[in-house]
């Protein structure tokens, strides 16, 4: 149920959370009915004036393995099916940042597994994943604190950890995770925002409502309908903003051969609108990858455009040997890291490079069988800077 980038981040903490054993769990006998996920996740107005006005997401709905994998570190479809998991289903309130006031994002999502059993080695793996996480962040610079506080005694295991995560320029913003494998499901909400008092409560407060909700269903006597999910997001260019086209690179960018492999928008349902460049050969490198996205609000694109860089190395095959690159002389918040992933008796040589400028984020990739120089990884973030800059005000 992975499916923020709130929650990826929420997941980089778990390296500090206990799995409580079964032994503390209280006992529900009931009969079991056939349980519909799409009504078992919290709508809004279970969240109190604290986040009953939260809109919800695009990326609310089902959770494919595929969807749950892709959000972590270690994970892979093949190896949540291995671990029992099924499906899931999520409905996520708020977005990334939010207004920087107050709870910025709710989130309540269910996994279903074969078997009880099957849940708990569900838990433990998203413990070990986020330990994984935690390292990869911390070797790109995060300014993260992460420490548990006391789960509600429900289900047969459970953690409850907080996490603050610290970005320049922005106040801190802490998100709360409380999961519980309660029989063959796992339940989990998260809750984000400026008040680390007010994220660790309403978690906890929520959890409670949301495994009452699982007992009733089971029991036959949870009557409820799915909440309308949001019209899903249309790829183009973004309302009010500028044609994210013109931000992208193109092949006079690069300092010798370079040839587009193709380019166009795209969707991402927790972006407003999203593009993508490709280019193979790119000058230095084999093949570079642009993506440029544009976010409600500055918050937004300035967050993300500090931790997205990590778990984009996460998906790249868990950021093996990591080196930071100085990229400070191009501005716009920039900044990257040098990669080495090795699988399959070959190494491939990658680069990250993050900017931000207003509302809007740009991210590269570049990658190359051989070894990447640092100064070619600046005159990249270079290119992409002049290019936001010219685009973007603010």
């Amino acid at each position: 149920m992975k499916g923020s980038l709130v929650t990826g981040l929420a997941v980089a903490a778990l390296a500090v959370t206990a799995v409580v054993p079964a032994a503390s769990a209280k006992s529900h006998a009931v009969k079991s009915h056939a349980v519909k996920l799409s009504v078992l996740p919290l709508p809004n107005s279970a969240f109190g004036s604290a986040g009953r006005s939260l809109p919800l997401l695009p990326d609310s709905g089902l959770v494919s393995n595929a969807a749950a994998a892709g959000n972590s570190v270690s994970g892979t479809k093949a190896k949540l099916v291995k671990l029992g998991r099924v499906t899931g289903y999520v409905l996520d309130y708020g977005d990334v940042y939010g207004s920087g006031n107050g709870v910025a994002e709710v989130q309540t999502g269910v996994d279903r597994y074969k078997t009880a059993a099957d849940a708990k080695k569900g838990l433990a793996f998203w413990k070990s994943d986020g330990a994984k996480m935690v390292s990869l962040l911390s070797k790109l610079g995060l300014q993260e604190t992460a420490a548990t506080f006391g789960a509600p005694s429900l289900g047969a295991a459970r953690f409850a950890f907080l996490s603050t995560v610290t970005v320049p320029g922005l106040a801190p913003l802490s998100s709360s995770d409380v999961e519980v494998a309660d029989g063959n499901y796992v339940l989990d909400v998260q809750v984000s925002g400026t008040s680390a008092g007010t994220a660790k409560s309403l978690a906890a407060k929520l959890m409670k409502a949301f495994d009452v909700r699982l007992h009733q269903a089971q029991a036959g006597k949870l009557r409820a309908k799915p909440v309308k999910l949001p019209a899903k997001p249309k790829a183009g260019a973004p309302a009010g903003g500028p044609d994210l086209a013109t931000l992208a690179l193109t092949t006079s960018d690069f300092t010798g051969s370079a040839t587009s492999a193709g380019a166009g928008y795209h969707v991402d349902p927790a972006a407003v609108s999203e593009y993508k460049a490709d280019f193979a050969p790119a000058g230095p490198f084999d093949a570079v990858s642009q993506i440029i996205e544009w976010y409600p609000t500055a918050g937004d694109a300035t967050f993300l455009a500090n931790v997205e860089a990590g778990l984009i190395a996460a998906g790249l095959g868990g950021g093996e040997n990591v080196t930071p690159v100085d990229l400070s002389s191009a501005g716009d918040n920039a900044h990257g890291s040098l990669l080495q992933v090795t699988g399959g008796g070959s190494t491939i040589y990658l680069a990250l490079v993050a900017l931000s400028r207003g509302q809007a984020t740009d991210f590269a990739v570049a990658a190359s069988q051989s070894q990447i120089q640092a100064s070619d990884v600046q005159s990249l973030a270079q290119a992409m800077a002049s290019r936001l800059d010219a685009g973007v005000s603010g």
